[in-house]
């Protein structure tokens, strides 16, 4: 199993075949992502995000990947913590649809989003092609 500079695990392959090998495989991506977001590791994001990626912005805007990687890059050293909780990842064959809340902490304050992303599979790695994220506002 590869490894980035970083120590993440970046392997494309799931060690096994079927929805929960392909649900527990993602969960291990979107975890490896995040951290690897915390320590300004670019390669693993533009390792898993499409070249046909798009997204959407909590504020409404429309993202390529090129756009998404810029933003990943100016937030990255402002984050000291992340976590993601209310995970639901569900199997479509070759995609992948997972839900849940991202929180981004900083120094100063924290940030919770309400994410989808897709995913697909294209000769065995999960690849992110599509996002959107909505603020959730605190009560």
């Amino acid at each position: 199993m590869a490894k980035s500079r970083t120590g993440i695990q970046t392997s494309p392959k799931p060690p096994a075949s079927g929805p929960e090998a392909s649900r527990a495989h993602l969960t291990a991506i979107e975890d490896d992502w995040i951290k690897s977001r915390l320590k300004s590791d670019m390669e693993f994001s533009d390792r898993l995000i499409d070249e046909a990626y798009q997204g959407t912005t909590s504020d409404g805007l429309l993202q390529s990947k090129a756009e998404f990687m810029q933003a990943i890059a100016r937030s990255a050293p402002l984050h000291s913590d992340a976590r993601q909780d209310e995970r639901r990842i569900q199997i479509f064959g070759e995609l992948a649809v997972s839900t849940g809340v991202a929180t981004m902490q900083s120094q100063n304050r924290s940030r919770s989003f309400r994410y989808i992303r897709i995913f697909r599979n294209k000769e065995g790695s999960w690849r992110l092609i599509a996002s959107q994220s909505t603020r959730v506002l605190e009560a």
